[in-house]
């Protein structure tokens, strides 16, 4: 029987869309995206971050919509560790250079 696993990971938008393509094909894994619980982490629409100190009842914006956390769907938590793992190794691998708009600004 699987089970979900929080990853409490919380994602960019580019990420989610990445993370929705990936396939484990003969793993026993799934992964879901569900909206972060805390919600101090919004993304507009058009993909535009934000993060707040406090959780916000009500979207900031009309054009606000909580961001994502990935939920990993595993026989055991192991599995769950080493998926989530990988995924984090991906996320850095993949992680823009300092013209990107997502990377520190340097003065």
């Amino acid at each position: 029987m699987l089970k979900k696993f929080h990853s409490h990971l919380v994602l960019y938008h580019r990420d989610s869309e990445l993370i929705k393509s990936l396939n484990f094909g003969d793993f026993n894994i799934d992964l879901e995206l569900e909206p972060e619980p805390t919600r101090t982490y919004w993304r507009s629409k058009d993909g535009v971050e934000s993060h707040y100190s406090e959780s916000q009842l009500d979207a900031p914006n009309k054009k606000s919509i909580p961001s994502d956390q990935l939920i990993i769907v595993a026989e055991n938590e192991g599995i769950a560790e080493d998926a989530l793992s990988t995924i984090k190794g991906g996320i850095l691998l993949a992680y823009p250079d300092l013209t990107d708009r997502y990377a520190a600004r340097c003065n």
